[in-house]
């Protein structure tokens, strides 16, 4: 399973496949300063499905095209207190690929309240094949957390060797009004899901990813136990089962 070559860049769909999921995941975990935080933070999240609202359009704002989704914000809590410390606020929200946006829009966000960590110290991407097959959690539901309080987590991404951030966006998008495909209507049919899992990936590998957000999102469908809803076989063709390429870096060109 082991694959350096992976280039992923932008593509029209957010279907990605296990594999692919796994290798950013196994990525993400390589690099030691998110493996610390992978550790001793978090490495994903269980939020609700209804989270993910879907239906709607697209709108032309002065000339630019306004696109309507599920917004997450990356969190990075130093404080302590009741809020996790690495983890997503999710939103109903809007993307300008013009104008990206950098704070949140609504007044209440919704965050996990389950988050969990990755705490093998040594581990190949066939371990992280197998916690995506395998990975179960009880559900513990979300809870509110006001915009301020986001805007402050937002501060806090982590920084790479050279001192840069790791992500040059706040946020992490997924167009789910069927504009460009309806990938995520799909995903939200999956039989039996009623969460979403997603997971912190990384990549580096493309230039659209090294200039705006190298920190990637997975999700993948949870049933009522708490476990991840997997393929059974095809592990190497993209599926309605795991979601992947959202924005930041800018949307595909749309077919015309």
């Amino acid at each position: 399973m082991e694959n350096d070559e992976n280039k992923f860049g932008l593509k029209k769909t957010y279907k990605t496949n296990l594999k692919d999921a796994a290798w950013l995941i196994y990525a993400f975990l390589k690099k030691p300063k998110l493996y610390t935080i992978a550790s001793h933070e978090a490495i994903g999240g269980t939020i609700n499905k209804n989270i993910f609202y879907n239906g709607g359009s697209l709108i032309y704002n002065g000339g630019s095209l306004i696109y309507y989704g599920s917004m997450g914000w990356y969190c990075r809590n130093v404080e302590g207190g009741n809020y996790p410390k690495f983890f997503l606020a999710l939103e109903d929200g809007e993307y300008n690929p013009d104008d990206v946006p950098k704070i949140p829009n609504s007044d209440i966000l919704f965050y996990p309240k389950h988050t969990f960590t990755f705490n093998k110290k040594e581990f190949s991407e066939t371990d992280v094949f197998d916690m995506l097959r395998n990975d179960q959690f009880a559900l513990e539901g979300d809870s509110e957390i006001p915009k301020n309080q986001v805007i402050k987590f937002l501060g806090n991404k982590p920084l790479d060797p050279s001192r840069k951030k790791f992500n040059q966006y706040n946020c992490s998008f997924f167009e789910n009004r069927n504009v460009l495909n309806p990938d995520v209507s799909d995903f939200l049919n999956i039989p039996n899901m009623v969460a979403i899992r997603y997971y912190f990936g990384f990549d580096d590998s493309d230039i659209s990813h090294i200039q705006s957000n190298r920190i990637r999102i997975i999700l993948i469908g949870v049933d009522k136990d708490g476990k991840n809803i997997a393929p059974e076989n095809n592990l190497t063709v993209e599926s309605n089962f795991l979601l992947q390429n959202s924005w930041p870096p800018p949307p595909p060109k749309r077919d015309t």
